[in-house]
C-alpha cells in the first residue's frame, strides 16, 4: 500500500506565480485557483525583480491608504515541494512562512502559507492598492513605469 504524502496549501503572489521564472518549482503541484487575501497587507518591491508581503498589523508607522488585499495563486504542495520553497524563500532567517486565509475566486476560504518579510525599505519601495483595494505584483506593469 502506497503511503499518502501530506499536502500543503501555498498562496503566490510573486515569482512562484504562473509566467515567472520560479513557477518550475510548482511543476508537480496542483494549482487550486486564483485568490486574493483575506486580511490586508502592504506589499513592498525589490526594484522589479521581486516582492514581499508585510503584514500590516506589525507595521504601524506605513500609511493606511498602502493597505490592500494581494492577488495571487493557489497551489497544493507536497512536503518535498514545500521544503524547496522554504529553500528559495529562505525561510526562516528571510521570509517567514505563516498561515492566513485566502479567498478563492468562487468565494470559498482556505488557509494557506504565505511567505512574510518583517524589514520595510520605505514608502518609495511600496506598491500602492488599485481603486478596489488589490494589490498585484507584475513585473511588466513595473518596467513599464520604470
Amino acid at each position: 500500500m502506497k503511503k499518502e504524502r501530506k499536502k500543503y496549501l501555498v498562496f503566490v503572489y510573486g515569482t512562484l506565480k504562473k509566467g515567472y521564472g520560479n513557477n518550475y518549482l510548482l511543476k508537480n503541484s496542483k494549482f487550486v485557483g486564483m485568490g486574493f487575501t483575506k486580511n490586508k497587507y502592504f506589499m513592498q518591491r525589490e526594484g522589479i525583480a521581486f516582492p514581499y508581503a508585510l503584514p500590516s498589523d506589525y507595521f504601524k508607522e506605513i500609511p493606511e491608504h498602502y493597505k490592500g488585499h494581494i492577488l495571487g495563486e493557489v497551489y497544493e504542495v507536497d512536503e518535498r515541494t514545500l521544503e524547496r520553497l522554504d529553500m528559495l524563500e529562505g525561510h526562516p532567517n528571510f521570509y517567514q512562512r505563516e498561515i492566513t486565509t485566502i479567498i478563492l475566486e468562487d468565494g470559498t476560504e482556505v488557509q494557506t502559507f504565505i511567505y512574510h518579510y518583517y524589514d520595510f525599505y520605505g514608502e518609495e519601495y511600496l506598491i500602492e492598492p488599485d481603486e478596489h483595494g488589490f494589490i498585484e505584483w507584475n513585473r511588466e506593469k513595473l518596467l513599464e513605469v520604470a
